[in-house]
């Protein structure tokens, strides 16, 4: 509010919203924590994709804490200056089965809005610099605030999120047992999680510990495919939300998602995140998939579990899926295991391929040879960036048209990383 504005042209103002809202500023009691915030520009996720080679990263780094759902009232949005940029205000209801919401173009000074759909409010501001995700120097923070805009909610309802980064556990149990809407917005330092309200309340959840779990995950396959080593990065959370209507979970652009009732304990207790890590390193290991030099025909359900793999060592000490046969629910599923794949590949004297039989059983068999290359070369021989020096070739260079090509190129790439000759083993273990 201007500081020459006065309690008598308050009461002048004839429309009674803006008068209500005029008055609680005034007095000092207005909402204003999620009501009013600086939203900061990200680049868009499909260049981070193109680089990387990956899938894409999030749409929606800019929560706002607010939800919509009384379709009688007008979403009132008051936008301070843009510096010409464009941004728009997005509305996604994850009561629904994965989408994209409705988005509304917003411009300087005041917007009325009468939205088609309920849901959780974003800002999408994206542009095409390579901001980084967490800035550490103070000129890129100084950067990114002076291009952040500052944007008013002042209709709908707030329903909070919590920021790892200025939040606590006391402040997310206030903010969570305040939330209008079923689910809320959990925002860590590489990962942003929607879950539902009532299923953070029944585990009593101790959010620091899971945002800070997850993130982690996230974080060792950054690792594992070597961004850190080749100073590449995200810069974008990567995207996890809850979904009621799908079967169990995928992965996809911009987001994987997840059946609220088969993997709400994985999100929302210790102890199920770490029996059950493995939905979460496969789906996010989807995204992180370097296509197509270690994404060929007939790996889409084989290269995403490296990482959930590493995922397993990095939390359990072992990659228990193949030393154990600890399959996805945390028993042993009977398909799992290094006996498995020593018995259908190696004893059979089949391909590794295994000729496309029993396709959907064989996924963890297969991948066996690809984590006995690290453990031999990372492990054994203490080549420790090969798999990042790998995925930094696949990353650099264009890779074959043909799929069997792009096999064979993978075998050649193999060894000349670890300047080894190793097609003994992957002529018998891996081709």
């Amino acid at each position: 509010m201007r500081p020459d504005v006065t309690m008598q042209d308050i009461e002048a103002i004839p429309e009674p919203f803006y008068k209500d809202l005029a008055q609680r500023i005034f007095a000092g009691t207005y909402d204003s924590e999620f009501r009013v915030q600086k939203y900061r520009p990200y680049q868009h996720p499909n260049f981070a994709a193109a680089e990387l080679k990956t899938g894409k990263y999030s749409l929606r780094d800019n929560a706002t804490g607010m939800f919509y759902d009384n379709f009688d009232e007008n979403l009132i949005v008051f936008v301070d200056d843009l510096n010409e940029q464009s941004i728009s205000l997005n509305i996604i209801d994850f009561q629904e089965s994965a989408n994209e919401g409705v988005s509304y173009p917003l411009n300087e000074g005041v917007n009325v809005l009468k939205p088609s759909k309920k849901g959780l409010i974003y800002i999408l501001y994206h542009v095409d610099d390579p901001l980084p995700l967490n800035p550490s120097s103070d000129s890129d923070k100084r950067d990114i605030d002076k291009r952040a805009v500052k944007v008013h909610i002042a209709s709908g309802r707030v329903n909070g999120f919590f920021d790892i980064r200025k939040h606590d556990n006391n402040d997310w149990k206030s903010i969570r047992d305040n939330a209008s809407a079923a689910e809320i917005d959990v925002l860590g330092l590489h990962s942003h999680v929607v879950w539902n309200v009532k299923d953070y309340q029944d585990y009593d959840t101790d959010i620091v510990l899971m945002t800070n779990y997850i993130d982690n995950l996230v974080k060792q396959q950054h690792e594992f495919m070597g961004l850190y080593h080749y100073n590449r990065s995200f810069k974008n959370r990567h995207f996890i939300r809850v979904d009621y209507h799908v079967p169990a979970a995928y992965a996809t652009d911009y987001r994987t998602v997840y059946k609220n009732t088969l993997y709400k304990e994985v999100f929302c207790s210790e102890d199920g995140f770490r029996r059950r890590l493995w939905v979460l390193g496969h789906e996010v290991g989807h995204v992180n998939q370097t296509r197509p030099g270690l994404k060929w025909h007939g790996t889409t359900e084989v290269t995403n579990n490296i990482y959930a793999l590493y995922n397993q060592k990095m939390v359990h000490g072992e990659a228990r899926r193949l030393t154990t046969g600890e399959g996805r629910q945390g028993y042993s599923s009977g398909n799992d295991g290094y006996d498995v794949a020593f018995e259908r590949i190696i004893d059979a004297k089949r391909d590794w391929y295994i000729g496309g039989e029993n396709f959907s059983s064989n996924y963890i068999p297969r991948l066996a040879p690809f984590w006995q290359l690290y453990l031999y070369l990372v492990q054994i021989e203490k080549q420790e960036h090969f798999y990042h020096d790998l995925f930094e070739y696949f990353r650099t260079h264009a890779s074959p048209s043909d799929e069997g090509e792009r096999q064979l190129d993978f075998v050649r790439q193999v060894c000349h990383v670890s300047q080894l000759n190793l097609l003994v083993f992957l002529k018998n273990g891996a081709s």
